[in-house]
């Protein structure tokens, strides 16, 4: 008992005067909704802890890497519509195919350098995750759940026929395990592409007859790659019609001649067919780092050959990547490092040329946005201030004995003034990093910050944060430090969740491609989102101070003593304003995405999807305002009906990207987190149920015994 007294005393001063009941329902209802909308890909948003543990587990059996990769990371590639480095290139594959950042003791680049560079290996190493098809393909449980790409190309080819049927279907009519093994038959198709990318230079071939090796003109047991193989293909045939002509006249003159080849026939015939095999690899055409001579298309290797773009400065490039190829096979660091920089060199240099625009700085820029990780060290920022929020009383109590030790026995060392810069100090260190990665982004791709959902994730976060800070800055009462911190951290998560969905920088469609509308239809309608949630969060501190107070008439509780009418009020007023100002956004948002509409489709208003989305919200707004200013409702009514607003936000802004119909289809996501959306809509409906019922229990038990509530 004693030592609960003493727990309580240390929080009854932050409860008395914060009053903590409100943030701590606004943080849990938050913190549940993430859990829900998440649980079931846990996997990928949690993909950054998996690969801290994939570096602890690493450090036991590290081999040391020779070799820089820095120059290597850095070399142009285009891949879907943009110029990106090559380090990009190797994250977004990796994540698409094993849901991390790292593979073991291996980084992005290091991974892609493995597969492009020495394949063999890297078909064996565990890469492909799996969750719903153990027993479709029979594969053996393991706790990783990474198979390998032998593991993978076996148990596929027995199920070849389903996989066909399937690919056949409609994609968003079969059910997740099925999605899940149309997709990693397609991943599997698309790493074995990549990995063949560089075969062309790989010396695979070896002619160990002498005789053979005479009529070619080479010499013998000397491994050459494909590129001299194909200048050797005249001879080779004209030697297997010779052997096959003297063969058949053979067998004219003698009937009884034997049929049976010689050694140097059977190397002739062996090398014919390796040579046809590795002509598959034309099919190769991922890996487009070699850039357009005479238009702004890039090739790969494999693509080049078979289109005959060649020209010197293309047979410099492919003398560069064979030397690489041979750097990296040797182990050479310095030779590696040099012949990457020569090679990085070379391909800006033709790239330039052509295009008349360096774009080195956007390279490097672009790779420092990888490697900084911004958005990652933002939610860090914001979960050490929601814990010296959380821990600020024992934090207080702390001080409070140094002080006495050193004779400052008044105030103590820590104060509320100081923890509370401390973390207005921890947010404004995570809007700034997370602002940064934005600015980057804007750079990088040369528009405005929002053109797909993932964006509009960030862009929705940091203005909710922003916005939390300023609070927390004038109100000092932890209001704004539980809207920033939540916000943020949630809003992460769902980023880092729909950024491992594949590159999160890409080209915009045609209906996009304009930096007028996206700098201003987009992001308007993104802010009214923003002030929408901001507004919904205000509503549910207010039903939280509404039950408290309830409370407080019915059982007299001491911690209810620091609520007034003056908090309640201030809340009020911001509630109210937050939905004028959601209001305005949305409807001026809605009016310049009709007058964008009007000039890309030719119609004002077509009753898309996403459009009845914001309807709804505007609706919505009017509908609560209506109510309050002509006092049809009461303001803890007013209060739940914003808090049911933070319902419909989610129905407009995630609920109709689930759909995937309409013409915002760059809004589409996958209908994972149809669960998750569910969850959410219960939890926020059970509290504004939980709020009204048990306040109305309050006033009805107090007015029976003359209270006033």
């Amino acid at each position: 008992m004693t030592r609960n007294k003493i727990n309580l005393s240390i929080y009854h001063n932050l409860y008395s005067r914060f009053n903590p009941l409100g943030i701590c329902v606004i943080g849990l209802m938050l913190l549940g909704m993430s859990i829900i909308s998440v649980a079931s890909h846990a996997d990928e948003i949690d993909a950054d802890a998996l690969d801290a543990l994939d570096e602890l587990n690493a450090l036991n059996a590290l081999e040391i890497r020779q070799l820089d990769y820095s120059q290597f990371a850095l070399l142009p590639v285009q891949h879907q519509g943009r110029i990106k480095p090559l380090d990009s290139f190797a994250r977004i594959h990796l994540k698409i195919f094993s849901h991390r950042n790292k593979l073991g003791e291996l980084d992005a680049i290091e991974w892609l350098a493995e597969v492009i560079l020495s394949p063999e290996k890297s078909y064996n190493r565990p890469l492909f995750k799996i969750r719903n098809l153990h027993g479709i393909l029979q594969l053996p449980p393991k706790e990783d759940n990474l198979y390998s790409f032998y593991q993978i190309s076996i148990a596929l080819g027995k199920q070849q026929q389903l996989v066909e049927e399937l690919r056949k279907s409609d994609y968003s009519q079969l059910t997740l395990a099925q999605q899940e093994l149309v997709d990693l038959s397609y991943n599997s198709l698309v790493f074995f592409d990549i990995s063949r990318s560089l075969s062309l230079f790989t010396p695979i071939f070896n002619i160990e007859d002498a005789r053979l090796a005479s009529y070619l003109e080479i010499t013998e047991n000397s491994p050459f790659n494909y590129l001299d193989a194909i200048k050797l293909n005249n001879r080779l045939n004209q030697f297997i019609e010779e052997t096959l002509r003297s063969k058949q006249d053979s067998r004219a003159k003698d009937p009884s001649s034997p049929a049976d080849f010689t050694a140097t026939e059977i190397a002739a015939l062996a090398f014919a067919n390796l040579l046809g095999t590795l002509n598959n690899d034309k099919k190769s055409f991922l890996l487009k780092v070699l850039p357009g001579q005479w238009s702004s298309s890039w090739t790969s290797p494999w693509e080049n050959i078979d289109l005959g773009d060649g020209s010197p400065d293309i047979a410099r490039l492919f003398a560069l990547w064979q030397e690489l190829l041979e750097d990296y096979t040797n182990g050479d660091n310095e030779k590696w490092v040099t012949t990457s920089e020569l090679l990085l060199g070379e391909t800006l240099a033709l790239y330039d040329s052509a295009a008349s625009a360096s774009p080195q700085w956007r390279l490097k820029l672009e790779l420092f946005y990888n490697n900084a990780r911004l958005f990652l060290i933002g939610m860090l920022l914001y979960m050490l201030a929601a814990l010296v929020a959380i821990a600020s009383p024992l934090i207080k109590r702390i001080g409070k004995r140094i002080g006495k030790r050193i004779g400052k026995q008044k105030h103590g060392l820590i104060n509320d003034y100081k923890i509370g810069n401390l973390i207005l100090a921890f947010i404004g260190g995570g809007i700034i990093t997370q602002v940064m990665g934005i600015v980057i982004r804007m750079i990088i791709l040369n528009r405005p910050p929002v053109s797909n959902f993932h964006e509009s994730l960030l862009f929705v976060m940091v203005i909710i944060v922003a916005v939390g800070y300023g609070l927390e800055l004038v109100k000092r009462n932890y209001l704004g430090t539980t809207i920033a911190c939540t916000s943020g951290i949630i809003l992460s998560l769902l980023g880092f969740y729909y950024q491992g969905q594949g590159d999160s920088m890409q080209m915009l469609i045609a209906v996009l491609n304009t930096n007028y509308w996206l700098a201003t239809h987009v992001i308007v309608i993104t802010m009214g989102y923003a002030a929408a949630i901001v507004t919904s969060i205000l509503a549910h501190s207010y039903l939280a101070k509404y039950v408290l107070h309830q409370h407080k008439w019915h059982k007299r509780h001491k911690l209810a003593s620091g609520l007034g009418r003056g908090q309640a009020e201030y809340l009020y007023n911001y509630m109210l304003g937050g939905s004028l100002i959601a209001l305005f956004l949305m409807l001026l948002g809605t009016l310049l995405g009709g007058i964008w509409a009007d000039q890309s489709w030719g119609r004002f208003w077509g009753w898309d999807p996403k459009e009845n989305g914001a309807l709804l919200i505007i609706l919505w707004l009017i509908l609560m305002l209506h109510a309050r200013i002509t006092s049809s409702v009461t303001p803890h009514v007013f209060a739940a009906g914003l808090v049911a607003l933070n319902i419909v936000v989610v129905l407009s802004w995630f609920g109709v990207n689930l759909l995937n119909v309409g013409l915002h289809s760059y809004g589409f996501i996958d209908n994972n987190a149809l669960l998750g959306l569910f969850g959410f809509i219960g939890l926020e409906v059970a509290y504004i149920a939980m709020s009204l019922g048990y306040g109305a229990s309050c006033e009805l038990q107090s007015s029976r015994t003359g209270g006033r509530a």
